[in-house]
């Protein structure tokens, strides 16, 4: 029945997403992807591993894009992409798979909340087409909030596993799939941790062996965070070398990101317009409409309580995932300001709308135990379900699908010309080294800039984490500035020493800038690693081995 029920989900991604199956490619509002794989690949290639430094973000000036943003869906991207995948193909099969895993991971969950298969097939496909789905892929763009919200099913799924039936497989599973979530995209872990928390609670007070659910628990979320350390320690420890402030200000202020009651259960228009402050007053803006089906699952939950109000485990579960997604719907709405102000990380959220994606995933399994409180015939209950998986797919199938299509976008096109300048200044604000005081409005120099002197510059050679140049300084001295913004980790050696040179950032753009005297010089530059990021990478290192040796151990003892 499981596998049925996967190849159900299989098919039903490929129904909803077989526009990511074309040739070409699409507009979206993040219209970055390519040129972030673009990024990871020059990474690989360079072996900068893991990747911190995207050089031809920032208008060429570079900008330590993976030491904050998500990771692994552009980890994924490469693997994909070293098989023989276009950058343009693969953005597409990346999206097309956190919808197909988004479908399998919230079936898996589904299956600890109820005994029918059918019943957890049916909220498994009303998580995959909730419109919040559509907005994130076909109109937003947004890549790793898409796999954010396929993994927090996993994670959730891992703790109910682990809290049921402590075991080793269990605990690793916590790991890999915490670990994994901790990677993909920060503002989901943000907006999904009290989700995961409440459920984790009521299951582990809701089993007896406490003892040995702490055993599996705490090294299962130990490791998943010494997995994720590479990515997680920099993101939490390493804020001060940038300008936080672009991150929260200006559009990107919560307060002009609020929904209406309108917008969130009657307004079925779609839209592929920007959110804006006041969006209601605008019909072309993006879509927040919860679904009607899980509207109906809402509007259902109380008599669903009444019905299953002797049985005190279903009545506990429906009651904490309402309580959840009336708490989530409120958080979207301007009447939650002051919370949001209580808060002050939750302003990185920057969208309050955002939580919309957990509301599907709650209002998911509403409709799960909405449809399990009919006491009905088998034959009639299968016919029910049939029905409703039906009626989601079709009811929310035109919102799967792009605004605007191009069939004859390809790699060339995309990282070259107009299109190549557009990404690279895309998302500019968003990582500004603190070293830079001013916003570069126009691309680098090519080559290094002699700012006084006479100097004849011989080459440029410049990678993703390293850059090197001769000069021959005819002047007694010469002040020579790299087009490469200065950021932790950048380190300038001189003529092949040993000690590192000291250089001079105090301009607009923070570029590393340097004096040499006459004669000829060879410079080097290194992207390295911060003491934290040196640790980081061992601790993900060691807990790759403790979890690896744990595995390996276990599997030896069921042998003997």
């Amino acid at each position: 029945m499981t596998s049925k029920n996967i190849l159900i989900i299989l098919v039903t991604s490929l129904l909803l997403g077989w526009q990511l199956l074309r040739p070409g490619h699409f507009s979206t509002h993040d219209d970055l992807q390519v040129m972030r794989l673009y990024e990871m690949d020059r990474c690989f290639k360079d072996g900068q591993i893991p990747c911190r430094w995207a050089p031809d973000l920032g208008q060429n000036y570079g900008q330590p894009l993976f030491n904050f943003y998500s990771a692994l869906p552009y980890y994924l991207g490469e693997a994909i992409h070293l098989v023989g995948f276009s950058f343009v193909d693969t953005v597409k099969l990346l999206f097309l798979f956190s919808l197909f895993l988004s479908g399998v991971f919230s079936y898996l969950l589904a299956r600890e909340f109820f005994k029918s298969h059918l019943t957890a097939l049916v909220s498994a496909i009303a998580y995959m087409v909730a419109p919040y789905h559509a907005v994130d892929i076909f109109v937003r763009g947004a890549l790793a909030e898409s796999w954010g919200l396929a993994l927090v099913p996993l994670v959730l799924y891992a703790v109910i596993r682990t809290c049921r039936r402590p075991k080793v497989a269990h605990s690793a599973l916590l790991a890999v799939s915490l670990a994994a979530l901790l990677i993909t995209h920060n503002i989901t872990v943000l907006i999904t941790t009290p989700l995961l928390a409440i459920f984790g609670l009521y299951f582990f007070f809701t089993n007896l062996n406490r003892t040995r659910q702490i055993t599996y628990l705490v090294p299962g979320v130990l490791l998943g965070v010494g997995l994720s350390a590479f990515f997680l320690f920099p993101v939490l420890f390493e804020q001060a070398y940038i300008q936080t402030k672009f991150l929260t200000t200006d559009y990107f202020d919560f307060r002009a990101h609020f929904t209406t009651l309108s917008q969130l259960f009657t307004k079925l228009s779609w839209g592929y317009g920007p959110s804006r402050f006041a969006s209601y007053q605008y019909p072309e803006t993006l879509s927040f409409f919860v679904g009607i089906i899980p509207i109906l699952s809402l509007v259902f939950t109380p008599v669903s309580l009444y019905l299953n109000r002797k049985n005190r485990r279903v009545f506990s579960l429906i009651l904490i995932t309402f309580f959840l997604s009336l708490i989530f719907l409120f958080m979207t709405h301007a009447r939650s300001v002051m919370l949001w102000e209580f808060f002050p990380t939750l302003r990185f959220v920057q969208f309050p709308w955002r939580l919309l994606g957990p509301v599907a995933l709650l209002t998911a399994l509403l409709t799960g135990f909405s449809l399990d409180s009919f006491a009905l015939k088998p034959e009639n209950k299968t016919m029910l379900l049939s029905f409703v998986i039906a009626f989601l797919i079709a009811s929310n199938f035109n919102y799967f699908r792009f605004e605007k299509y191009f069939p004859d976008m390809t790699d060339a096109a995309k990282l070259t010309g107009v299109e190549y300048d557009n990404q690279i200044r895309g998302a500019l604000l968003d990582y500004l080294p603190k070293t830079s005081q001013k916003i570069p409005k126009t691309k680098a120099p090519s080559a290094p800039v002699i700012l006084a002197g006479e100097v004849n510059t011989n080459y440029f050679d410049r990678r993703s984490n390293y850059f090197s140049s001769e000069f021959d300084i005819y002047t007694d001295e010469a002040t020579i500035q790299f087009p490469v913004m200065d950021f932790p980790g950048w380190t300038v050696y001189q003529n092949r020493k040993g000690t590192p040179v000291k250089f001079d950032n105090d301009n607009d753009y923070g570029l590393i800038t340097m004096n040499l005297a006459k004669g000829h010089h060879l410079v080097q530059g290194f992207f390295e690693n911060t003491p934290l990021r040196t640790t980081s990478n061992l601790i993900t290192f060691g807990s790759g081995l403790i979890l690896a040796s744990w595995l390996i151990l276990v599997s030896k003892k069921n042998e003997n």
